[in-house]
């Protein structure tokens, strides 16, 4: 059985774009066991991860990973824009 899920962040200015593929462009698209993987793709102001997983419990850590990372950068982004 696959397992797949979509991720897609809207509304992002060119920058924000740009910002977010950077940041993941260091990242392991896969987990060590390769029970998951994502792909990455961009356009027009929007970011859209695709999941692709064996099992569920490899879906979810997937999905874990990808909300973390995206929500340490918006909270760092509301840190740097509020001084």
């Amino acid at each position: 059985m696959k397992l797949t899920s979509s991720i897609v962040v809207t509304e992002l200015s060119k920058e924000e774009q740009k910002h977010i593929m950077t940041l993941f462009a260091n990242e392991d698209k896969k987990l060590n066991n390769n029970r998951a993987s994502y792909n990455i793709t961009q356009e027009d102001g929007t970011i859209t991860f695709s999941i692709l997983a064996s099992d569920a419990v490899a879906l979810r850590a997937m999905l874990t990973g990808i909300g973390k990372t995206l929500a340490i950068y918006h909270k760092t982004k509301e840190l740097t824009t509020n001084e």
